[in-house]
């Protein structure tokens, strides 16, 4: 074979190397692109192959979450509570359909789903589940008070709300405790019920003004019955009595007493001697009285009645009253404790004096001395703490507030005082 078609042949077989190699690392390719679009495939689907939460009624008040495990997979279940933060199991390897039979009404729960258990518990995945709000009067006086802790801001106490069924029966009032409220009651059945903001007699601390009983919105979608709103102010704190006076305004002191003076006389003779009081030295004086205390701080002021807006949907078939109540003012608080009284004063100086006397004894240096010592003599006494202040002054009454009135047929609410 001659030179030419050596060089032929290997141009040939040079191609057909290449494209060996061109086809191998294209099939490499596809390989991988099928290796990625796999990989993709498979993280979508596990994305939306989650177990399912559905909250079931059971009745009033009375739920329970059914959970359904996609087929296939074996998980382990736990529960947590954002408010206790307390778990609780409620499936180990579990490959079925199950139900958590024990949540209750108006809480949020958190799912924690993986597998495994104990120490080897791996977590996949979690979801939040919301148990609607359920209120029965004769179990529930008031809003749970984890309620108000997980929904109601302590500073502003302002909420808003979804009652799911709502049943109210006379005698067991509903109350809001004076948060302000917005609430949507999807379903009411009242027997002549009632909801109030402040339970009667419910009073501010002392130096606080009574809160207003609104504003209150509720808005009732469907129901049956009687309901009364009772819109009730709460009452003043009563004013803070002021301290009492002290050091700064002690009261004078008492006047110093006399000077006194004493003579000694002694016998060079016979060595004894005699003490003459000349002039008797008197006790201090008593401290005067002290000052009137600080005049008492008046009472606060009480809340009013608070703002009510009502709206009923077409199928809230419920005849409604209103009732207003202002909060009183707080009682004045007692004046302040007087001032301390003014210290005793100093006891009178005594002015002694002693001399010799050469004469026999018995012959007196003077007549009119006496012919024994001046009498012990006193610091004064304290002046008694001086009267309280007056009585403050009776805080101001809340005002009675508006309340206004829409249903599905009015264009604006009606609203009176």
């Amino acid at each position: 074979m001659n030179r030419e078609g050596l060089t032929t042949n290997s141009i040939h077989s040079q191609t057909h190397h290449h494209l060996v190699i061109r086809r191998t690392a294209l099939i490499l390719i596809l390989f991988v692109i099928n290796l990625l679009a796999a990989a993709c495939s498979e993280t979508f689907d596990e994305k939306l192959d989650f177990a399912q939460f559905t909250v079931e009624r059971q009745g009033v008040a009375n739920y329970r979450v059914k959970i359904e495990i996609p087929e296939g997979q074996t998980l382990s279940i736990y529960r947590k509570s954002p408010f206790t933060q307390e778990s609780t199991i409620i499936a180990t390897n579990r490959s079925d359909i199950l139900f958590d039979e024990t949540p209750q009404s108006g809480e949020l729960y958190r799912y924690v789903v993986g597998v495994g258990s104990g120490d080897e518990f791996e977590e996949l995945y979690k979801t939040d589940v919301k148990i609607p709000l359920d209120i029965i009067s004769s179990q529930l006086s008031k809003l749970p008070q984890h309620y108000f802790q997980t929904k109601i801001d302590a500073s502003t106490k302002e909420f808003e709300t979804e009652i799911e069924a709502m049943v109210l029966d006379k005698g067991f009032p509903f109350y809001l405790n004076g948060a302000k409220s917005q609430l949507i009651i999807k379903k009411l059945i009242s027997n002549g019920g009632e909801i109030a903001t402040f339970v009667p007699g419910a009073k501010a601390e002392a130096g606080v003004n009574g809160s207003s009983g609104g504003p209150l919105r509720i808005k009732i979608l469907s129901g049956e019955g009687e309901i009364k709103f009772t819109m009730r102010g709460q009452h003043a704190g009563d004013g803070i009595e002021p301290e009492a006076l002290g050091e700064e305004a002690r009261s004078a002191t008492g006047a110093s007493g006399q000077l006194g003076k004493e003579l000694k006389v002694t016998w060079v003779q016979s060595g004894s001697s005699q003490t003459s009081c000349l002039q008797q030295p008197t006790s201090g004086g008593k401290g005067e009285k002290g000052q009137t205390g600080r005049p008492g701080a008046q009472g606060m002021r009480g809340g009013d009645s608070g703002e009510l807006h009502v709206e009923f949907g077409p199928d809230a078939q419920v005849s409604y009253s209103v009732e207003k109540h202002t909060g009183s003012g707080g009682q004045g608080s007692q004046g302040g404790i007087g001032g301390p009284g003014g210290r005793g004063g100093l006891p009178g100086e005594l002015e002694k004096t002693e001399v010799f006397n050469q004469t026999p004894k018995g012959q007196p240096l003077r007549k009119t001395a006496s012919r024994q010592g001046c009498a012990e003599v006193t610091e004064g006494a304290e002046g008694e703490r001086g009267d309280r202040g007056p009585s403050g002054p009776v805080g101001v009454d809340g005002i009675i507030s508006k309340s206004c009135v829409k249903t599905f047929d009015q264009v604006a609410e009606t609203c009176e005082l």
